[in-house]
């Protein structure tokens, strides 16, 4: 996506006559704003409890900055989809997360704000033994 934003940003810029740099400062305002979050009321408080019982991971299709979020130090790591080369609902996100965080995907506990993903666990463990499926609600 950021990739897409940039060039389409450029692209603007071209087709008004400015030079195609702007769309760097562009961005970065873009992407600035995207990071600055308010979190709902009880939920780094959640994320602290639960960080205390079992190792965090945040997966993302985006490009979220969980350091500019504020949120970082809730968790161990942080996978996105230019990372993993493949986004979410595709099972090669899924498997690099699992080789990130050294786990089997048994051992995997998945909270999504997609319908469907939340629930799928069992289906995310072809994560572990192929790659280039998806992962089906």
């Amino acid at each position: 996506m950021t990739f897409l934003r940039r060039r389409a940003l450029a692209n603007m810029f071209i087709e008004v006559g400015h030079p195609a740099a702007h769309a760097d400062e562009a961005f970065e305002v873009f992407f600035a704003a995207r990071n600055r979050v308010e979190l709902y009321g009880e939920v780094a408080a959640s994320l602290e409890r639960l960080r205390g019982r079992y190792r965090l991971f945040a997966l993302s299709n985006g490009n979220a900055d969980l350091k500019r979020c504020g949120i970082a130090h809730l968790f161990e790591g942080h996978v996105t989809a230019i990372e993993a080369g493949a986004a979410k609902p595709d099972v090669r996100i899924f498997a690099h997360l699992l080789k990130r965080a050294g786990v089997e995907a048994r051992r995997l506990r998945l909270t999504s704000d997609s319908k469907g993903l939340s629930t799928r666990t069992a289906a995310i463990s072809s994560a572990s033994r192929g790659a280039g499926r998806r992962c089906r609600p």
